[in-house]
């Protein structure tokens, strides 16, 4: 199983194939059946919705997000994932970049990298590609930041549960990154990439939460019948 990971800063895409990451150029059109985006345009928000009712939360969601909304509600994509407690959860993309993604890949699914991390027993999983760093800190807290401001971000996360950091590494460039984290109280553990490639697959297999919803749901080609197959032969 082949997938593809999305940075729109990097001029390539990584494709993720039997434990091992590659490069392929993006300057042409191509068509792709997983699209991961790894990339801090996309992001999960949260808010209190006292409804239960799925149905009712597609409706009412964009709404209770609106003031955590960078723009208008129409210029974005809510997709909603679930709940926790009173908290309802979204993957927030802008309308325009999935209509870039979807029209230069044309996939049949588009998933978010930080919800295909594993999640870690008392504590966070970090994989740092393309100059993105993916955070997974439990079934809906995941999102992508810059490295830089990665130390911050744990240190927020840092409780008494939640002291253990799985750190993936794949651009090797940032060596310092596990000290800082040690020094915020964590126990890093760094386990062999190829493991957590592998997990991504699986993940991505049975991936729940396709941005291809709504307006940007693909379209199924049209079933040929008899007559469309005789059009084609006269």
């Amino acid at each position: 199983m082949k997938l593809h990971v999305f940075n729109a800063k990097a001029q390539h895409l990584r494709q993720i194939e039997d434990g091992v990451v590659s490069t392929i150029e993006t300057d042409t059109e191509q068509t792709v059946q997983s699209l991961i985006i790894n990339d801090t345009f996309c992001q999960i928000l949260a808010a209190q919705m006292p409804v239960k009712q799925a149905r009712q939360i597609i409706k009412a969601l964009p709404f209770a997000l609106e003031e955590q909304l960078a723009n208008e509600i129409d210029y974005n994509h809510i997709h909603y994932i679930g709940r926790e407690g009173v908290e309802a959860y979204a993957l927030v993309v802008e309308n325009k970049a999935m209509d870039v993604i979807t029209a230069q890949f044309q996939p049949d699914s588009v998933q978010y990298l930080p919800l295909l991390l594993p999640q870690i027993e008392q504590g966070v999983c970090v994989c740092i590609l393309d100059g993105v760093a993916s955070v997974r800190a439990s079934k809906f807290s995941a999102l992508s930041v810059p490295p830089e401001i990665l130390s911050n971000v744990l240190e927020k996360l840092k409780t008494d549960n939640c002291n253990i950091v799985e750190f993936y590494d794949f651009d090797n460039d940032h060596a310092l990154l596990p000290l800082e984290i040690e020094n915020l109280g964590f126990e890093v553990h760094q386990p062999k990439k190829e493991d957590l490639l592998q997990i991504i697959t699986k993940s991505s297999a049975g991936y729940p939460w396709n941005l291809l919803s709504g307006t940007h749901t693909k379209k199924k080609a049209p079933v040929a019948t008899k007559q469309s197959l005789s059009l084609i032969h006269i």
